[in-house]
């Protein structure tokens, strides 16, 4: 997957994962396989969202990914003070992305939707 340049990267070493940050942001992905059968990004996002406190869910934004290159889907939280928590999934021929974002500051809010959006599995 290509991720924007300007974030420094590392590897989280509890589980493996790819961490990239800089002050405004923090990034989690992780890369999986597509399950071959039973698998929707809509009936994923649903389930993304059942599995939220109900108080959560209230507040959650859902958007649907369709970037051309992938499809997928963002949930945006807020997380504490001016924080916001923005999930998803972003997949193609057989990939999955899952990625974390904690946004430390309303105006990157926008800034963390659209690394979002152009998550790809290469």
């Amino acid at each position: 997957m290509q991720i924007p340049g300007w974030l420094r990267a590392t590897c989280d070493a509890n589980d493996g994962h790819d961490v990239f940050w800089d002050d405004r942001m923090t990034v989690h992905v992780t890369t999986l396989a597509l399950p071959t059968s039973g698998f929707s990004i809509r009936g994923q996002a649903d389930r993304h969202l059942e599995a939220l406190s109900e108080k959560d869910r209230a507040q959650a934004e859902l958007e649907l990914i369709d970037n051309g290159a992938a499809e997928g889907y963002v949930v945006l939280l807020p997380y504490g003070g001016d924080d916001t928590l923005v999930q998803g999934l972003v997949g193609r021929e057989g990939e999955l992305v899952s990625f974390t974002v904690v946004v430390r500051s309303p105006e990157c809010r926008e800034l963390a939707l659209r690394l979002g959006r152009s998550l790809s599995p290469l």
